[in-house]
């Protein structure tokens, strides 16, 4: 009986980190998505700076 008590509560925890592992990468996705318009208007200025010097 013990035994079944920590294999739910190990797969209960494992769960619960695969979620917010989950959650942290949707996260992290969608940040980089929406960097790349800021990006380019950052990359931009250094760009032409190297290009005529």
């Amino acid at each position: 009986m013990l035994a079944w008590i920590s294999m739910i509560m190990l797969c209960i925890f494992l769960g619960s980190c695969a979620v917010v592992t989950v959650t942290s990468c949707y996260q992290i996705f969608k940040l980089v998505r929406r960097l790349p318009g800021k990006r380019d208007y950052v990359i931009k200025p250094q760009h032409l700076k190297t290009s005529h010097g």
